[in-house]
């Protein structure tokens, strides 16, 4: 599978976050970037916020990986989360992408983990979200599983709600 990731161009302050897939995109201008969407159903596919670090949080934009300069190939080492926010559930899903299947459900405060037979999370899921930050959730996540990317996590969720009802693709990885 194609990791389809969103990142910041720190040189071009630009934000890029894919929703969806489409074979055929069309471009739609704002004053703010541009929304593509699908040549055929019209489903918003990405978007690309111009003048990012005016218009989003720094913390976001820091936990951003830079754009990959081999479009169609992740970069080596390059994690590949899901994130998804139900606004109907108020609830945030993140899907670690990890090999193995969750086995389990283990409660970790204001989330819940599934993890594999080993015990290795696999999907973090935070419900009651709205009016509250993921970011406590995820805090206590992370102390349990101190492996896990935490400035990732908290990008993917935070993307995950800034486009409810939509996949979202983030790439993490440690700066090298």
């Amino acid at each position: 599978m194609r990791c389809q990731y969103a990142y910041y161009d720190r040189d071009a302050d630009i934000a890029w976050v894919p929703t969806g897939h489409a074979e055929h995109v069309v471009g739609e201008g704002t004053s703010w970037g541009t929304i593509d969407h699908d040549e055929i159903t019209g489903a918003i596919v990405a978007i690309e916020i111009r003048n990012a670090s005016s218009r989003l949080p720094m913390a976001l934009l820091g936990a951003l990986p830079g754009p990959n300069p081999h479009d169609d190939l992740p970069w080596p080492g390059d994690r590949c989360m899901r994130a998804f926010y139900d606004r109907h559930a108020d609830l945030v899903a993140i899907d670690l992408n990890e090999p193995g299947d969750a086995v389990d459900a283990i409660d970790a405060g204001l989330a819940t983990v599934l993890v594999d037979e080993s015990g290795a999370p696999r999907s973090i899921e935070i419900v009651g979200v709205r009016g509250s930050s993921t970011d406590e959730a995820i805090t206590a996540v992370v102390a349990r599983w101190p492996t896990l990317d935490r400035s990732g996590l908290v990008a993917a969720a935070d993307a995950a709600l800034a486009a409810p009802d939509r996949e979202i693709m983030v790439s993490s990885r440690a700066a090298t």
